[in-house]
């Protein structure tokens, strides 16, 4: 969820979000890897979570949200994993220049997305 809201991407509704068992029987679900990530507000800048963070449907989640959210989810080090999110995001900018010079508006809202993370978790 942290992603999504560090990337613009209104479109994390439960559909975007998977869980694997080893075992259905045995109730040991934990999240799949993270799939269907897009930035949404380069197009619709007032886009908000399709899914509530606490309540809250803001893309800049609050901070105590996520945090509890990582503690439901048995999520270890939250802060530390949304760093690293935060630098994740950057160095596939920073790799792919091409692209983000043909998509220029999405880098814009991306960057305008994870600004208010960096300053509060970097």
């Amino acid at each position: 969820m942290s992603l999504s809201c560090i990337v613009g991407n209104g479109d994390a509704h439960l559909k975007n979000f998977g869980l694997l068992y080893s075992d259905p029987t045995q109730g040991d679900a934990r999240l799949a890897p993270a799939y269907d990530i897009v930035n949404t507000t380069a197009y619709i800048p007032e886009d908000v979570l399709a899914l509530d963070l606490a309540g809250n449907k803001s893309l800049f989640a609050s901070r105590q949200g996520l945090l509890d959210l990582a503690r439901v989810c048995d999520v270890a080090r939250p802060a530390e994993v949304i760093c690293a999110q935060l630098q994740a995001v950057e160095k596939v900018l920073a790799r792919h220049p091409g692209l983000c010079e043909q998509a220029p508006r999405v880098v814009a809202a991306i960057r305008h997305s994870a600004e208010p993370f960096a300053r509060t978790f970097g």
